[in-house]
């Protein structure tokens, strides 16, 4: 997990997996995942509602959720 901060927010991005197929055979289980990396990120800890391809694709998307955030704040200061 990487943390950073935009304005008054933090935001967290992680990488994750994501889990295509898992079966049991005999006593084994076997796991297929996807080969990609997959991103998501949080803004104040609330998850950004999307997975991204690309580390930059993730932190984009969650400084554009810091400043609808901070618009928001302006419009209704008391929230």
């Amino acid at each position: 997990m990487e943390r950073y901060k935009a304005g008054s927010h933090t935001l967290r991005l992680v990488a994750t997996r994501e889990l295509v197929d898992r079966r049991r055979r005999g006593s084994h289980d076997s796991v297929a995942m996807l080969p990609q990396t997959r991103w998501a990120v949080t803004v104040d800890r609330v998850a950004v509602e999307a997975v991204f391809a690309s580390r930059p694709e993730a932190w984009t998307a969650g400084v554009a959720e810091a400043d609808r955030l901070d618009h928001l704040a302006v419009l209704d200061p008391d929230g």
